[in-house]
């Protein structure tokens, strides 16, 4: 499992041997050695990555992750009179950082954890690539700067206290999952996509961004170019990011779910990966309409098919090591697809691709034509209201700045509250001041989606949505899955959509290039016509897998489990009321949304187990869930 780990001590003569304890907690199925450089009271290391540590001074750098220009980097150096020798990656980059300063992290294309440490200056740089395909924790505790690819790392160090986060939790309840700089653990935090951590002796912590989002969207793309002309460059843009990802890689393996966006990814990689193979997953006994359109596409491209069924029992029975992996409990019972896709890619591949971020990226979610509809259908006494927003706010500013914000906040729910974003919400806020009364109030999910402020002035509201998502559910709901899964059975995953740079150019393109809307093709239909897919593949309706689960709350095995939850550690905590679980989770009708909190309460409890109620440093991850939940 790749893996980053370090520590600052506050004072010079205070180094204790941390960094391999984090390392080795943060294992999974790896067998590799960690790789640890100590430097007077700078402890880092890295399992599955790369240090370079300079001779004569010993700064260094150290990477996890993967660099996907590396002959752009050597170039650079090449040009500033640096050897023309063989470099490794992480050595690359630290004389990258020589010529350029902090600034080098603009000339990295990746998914990458990044540190630098320049001994001359007395100054630490820690980087999250562009994305957030790499979480990264950190926490400034008793003086001490204390980091790690995972919260299990810095909690095993025994500095930072295992108490859980109310505002995490808080915002769990809400959304599903923790977003942006939240974490579950109290005095934890998480670096967010685009930014670095700066340690200066001097001066303590600072976090600043290197990369904009936001900007990319409201850039000029320059000259207009025809539909054709946007389609064909978004193909030779992703075709570049499937290159870059795919040299060196033989046997690879390419996950199909049945949509466009992996249907489009096979059908390019299978143009440069001659033993390229595609792998499934699906339920044994259901009729999934998915798992019949990737066999689809095996068929249409001609390429070999790895299938896996699993049955109903089977899907829950590594549910305690999922959690593990994860470390942050997710409400989405699509992860128990994620792992066991993850776990077959690990089984005869190194590495494998998958399309996503393809959906996100291209309006593809039907939430997002719900969404235009649901604005256009806005009701007049709203829009009459929204035309005098800023007068109103203006006027109201002079006399209270409380009301201000509780009127901006009315608004700002009136005009948005029939779109997904608050369809979104797991538990309504009512039903989350019952639920959990010591933490309803730690988050409020009206003011963190105010707090995305410039999604109003992104030009249409599929721009405003998308660049939402990408900046909260696609990465810390979906990205942190796989990757953990993946780096749980010490195997690579590639996202080819995930390139920095070709999200750039799809951010600068018009808003219905990026549409679900009927009679506007989308750039994969595109690719996939060229390649000879039927026209009842491109066109058909999605069933998304996690519909399938829905009647699973009536099994007798899942009603087992959930009568653990009325005793459970939650409960006893007083994190969540008995009453209120039975009412709200446990004594539903059978829905789509009685499952889904279910599974997330579920996933809360084995967390809250394994992070705050046991030693970290001892899970017991064999034991049957039933026999975990009953302890």
């Amino acid at each position: 499992m790749p893996a980053l780990a370090g520590i600052i001590h506050p004072h010079l003569f205070h180094s204790r041997d941390f960094v391999d304890k984090m390392l080795c907690i943060s294992r999974g199925t790896s067998i590799s050695e960690p790789s640890v450089v100590k430097v007077d009271n700078y402890e880092l290391g890295v399992l599955d990555g790369e240090i370079y540590q300079h001779r004569k001074n010993k700064s260094f750098s150290a990477l996890i992750g993967n660099i996907y220009n590396f002959p752009e980097i050597k170039n650079i150096l090449k040009q500033a009179g640096y050897p023309n020798k063989e470099y490794s990656v992480a050595e690359a980059l630290f004389f990258l950082y020589e010529i350029q300063g902090k600034k080098f992290i603009e000339k990295v294309n990746g998914d990458f954890c990044i540190a630098i440490f320049d001994k001359d200056l007395k100054s630490f740089l820690l980087f999250r690539d562009r994305i957030g395909k790499n979480t990264l924790y950190w926490s400034c505790i008793k003086g001490y700067l204390v980091f790690s690819t995972h919260i299990k790392g810095i909690l095993s160090t025994g500095l930072v206290p295992q108490e859980v986060s109310k505002s995490g939790l808080s915002a769990y309840l809400s959304l599903g999952y923790f977003p942006q700089d939240f974490s579950p653990v109290k005095h934890i935090n998480k670096l967010l996509p685009g930014h670095y951590i700066k340690w200066q002796t001097s001066e303590g912590v600072s976090v600043k961004s290197y990369w904009s989002l936001s900007g990319c969207f409201t850039k000029d793309s320059g000259s207009p170019l025809s539909q054709n002309d946007l389609f064909d460059a978004f193909e030779e843009r992703l075709n570049q990011s499937i290159i870059c990802r795919s040299q060196g890689i033989k046997n690879s393996l390419g996950l199909v779910g049945g949509g466009l966006g992996s249907a489009s990814l096979a059908a390019l990689l299978s143009e440069h990966q001659t033993d390229l193979k595609l792998s499934s997953v699906s339920i044994k006994g259901v009729r999934d309409p998915d798992f019949i359109a990737s066999l689809e596409v095996s068929k249409t491209l001609n390429l070999p098919h790895q299938s896996c069924l699993v049955s109903q029992e089977d899907l829950f029975s590594n549910l305690t090591k999922m959690v593990w992996a994860l470390d942050e409990p997710i409400a989405d019972s699509h992860s128990l697809f994620s792992w066991q896709l993850c776990q077959l890619a690990s089984q005869n591949h190194s590495s494998f691709f998958s399309g996503m971020g393809a959906k996100e990226l291209l309006g593809l979610h039907q939430r997002y034509q719900d969404t235009e509809e649901n604005l256009n259908r806005r009701s007049n006494l709203a829009s009459l209201l929204l035309s005098f927003k800023d007068p109103l706010l203006k006027t109201l500013s002079y006399t209270s700045k409380k009301l201000t914000f509780q009127t901006l906040q009315f608004l700002y729910r009136l005009e948005w509250e029939n779109t997904s974003l608050f369809e979104k919400f797991l538990f309504s806020e009512k039903e989350k001041r019952k639920l959990s009364r010591n933490t309803y109030d730690h988050f409020n999910p009206y003011a963190f989606i105010m707090k995305f402020s410039k999604i109003k002035e992104l030009g249409s509201a599929t721009n405003s949505f998308l660049y939402f998502d990408i900046k909260t559910q696609l990465c810390d709901r979906f990205l942190v899955q796989y990757q953990n899964f993946a780096s749980y059975f010490n195997v690579d995953w590639h996202t080819p959509f995930l390139d920095h740079r070709l999200i750039e150019f799809l951010a600068s393109m018009p808003s219905e290039f990026k549409s679900n809307q009927p009679h506007h093709p989308s750039p994969l239909e595109h690719i996939l016509k060229k390649r000879a897919f039927q026209k009842s593949f491109i066109q058909r309706d999605r069933v998304h897998r996690k519909n399938f689960l829905d009647n699973y709350v009536d099994q007798p095995f899942i009603q087992k489990i959930a009568k653990t939850l009325e005793n459970g550690v939650l409960v006893e905590s007083g994190l969540i009321h008995p009453h209120y679980l039975k009412r709200y989770v446990l004594n539903l009708p059978i829905t789509r949304l009685s499952f889904n909190r279910l599974f997330s309460i579920l996933c809360l409890e084995i967390w809250y187990r394994l992070f705050i109620v046991n030693r970290v440093d001892s899970p017991n991850l064999n034991k049957s869930l039933i026999d975990f939940l009953n302890e």
